[in-house]
């Protein structure tokens, strides 16, 4: 085999183009021509003309392999749109094996979060209007085959946006509240959740029909859809279904994509103030991570633009055998 044979465009033009590589009888008489023309600069043969003819076509195909060449580059380096990138990953999600809780087992999921607390004033002594700040939390979760929950969850110190707000935070004992510096479990049966509400279908199109109905406005129609995919014990096809109405969305863009995952973006409203809200999705369509950034000031709140006030990373959901030790659940 050629060396050149080995190469995937080439052997494209060459069987596009049937540019062959020159015989030894075409090398030999190509030799005579050109002898015959040094001897002769005005004489013409047949020679002549089929050695000319060959340095065409191949002079052709290389011009064809350069416009080739520039295409290819053109579409491996145009990023998808967020259309094409969500209906693929439907179509990955789709061939996901789905999950089964064995019996003794469970299915453990885990986030890292932080959020948002927004609480009356009156909370810690500041009457009238909210006071805000971030908190961050952790949360384990096990599920059981026959629906028994066990939910771990361990907040940690949290930030304010005002001095005087965290003063008063501690003085009435919200911490305690909140549980800073705790790990509480709790341990619940036949926990209802998003799945739970309704039956909802795999269908792309009856699941798009379904959710217009539900959430009218498209930034509302993708949190919902975003909160069917979230869910550990959504099925692929179900997750599949939400990933394809998703893709129909105007409002959605690809802003990141790599070998590990696609990041989107949307614009969505916390009360009247618009934020920016991202996430990415895995290959196979599970959620990774989760942001939401404010992209104005919130005076009252004393919250500046740019900051993030949402943020939740998940990791893979595993099968195990154990839970933690919960003597009062």
């Amino acid at each position: 085999m050629k060396s050149h044979d080995r190469e995937p465009v080439d052997r494209l033009l060459r069987e596009a183009y049937r540019v062959d590589d020159p015989t030894d009888a075409d090398l030999a008489s190509a030799e005579q021509a050109f002898l015959a023309r040094v001897e002769d600069p005005g004489q013409w043969t047949r020679s002549t003309w089929a050695l000319r003819l060959w340095r065409s076509r191949l002079t052709l195909a290389s011009a064809v392999a350069v416009v080739i060449m520039a295409l290819l580059g053109v579409l491996l380096s145009r990023p998808l749109s967020a259309a094409v990138a969500l209906s693929e990953l439907a179509e990955a999600s789709r061939l996901v094996e789905p999950a089964t809780i064995p019996d003794q087992s469970y299915a453990y999921s885990k986030s890292d979060a932080i959020v948002l607390a927004i609480i009356p004033g009156e909370m810690v002594g500041t009457p009238g209007g909210d006071v805000a700040y971030l908190l961050q939390i952790v949360d384990e979760v096990w599920v059981g085959e026959e629906g028994v929950v066990h939910i771990q969850r361990t907040a940690s110190q949290p930030r304010f946006f005002d001095p005087d707000v965290e003063d008063r935070y501690y003085a009435n004992n919200l911490d305690e509240l909140d549980g800073v510096g705790e790990t509480r479990i709790e341990t619940a049966v036949g926990v209802a959740g998003i799945l739970d509400e309704r039956d909802w279908p795999t269908d792309p199109d009856q699941l798009d029909a379904l959710l217009r109905t539900l959430a009218p406005e498209p930034d509302r129609r993708a949190q919902l859809a975003l909160a069917l995919i979230r869910e550990t014990r959504a099925t692929p096809q179900l997750r599949a279904a939400a990933l394809q109405t998703m893709s129909r969305l105007d409002n959605i863009t690809l802003v990141d994509q790599s070998d590990n995952g696609y990041t989107f973006e949307l614009e969505l409203a916390l009360g009247e103030t618009p934020t920016s809200y991202t996430f990415t999705l895995d290959p196979e369509g599970a959620l990774l991570t989760e942001t939401e950034t404010l992209t104005q000031n919130q005076p009252e709140l004393h919250i500046p633009a740019g900051t993030i006030i949402s943020h939740t990373t998940y990791q893979p959901t595993l099968i195990v055998d154990t839970f933690p030790n919960c003597p009062n659940c």
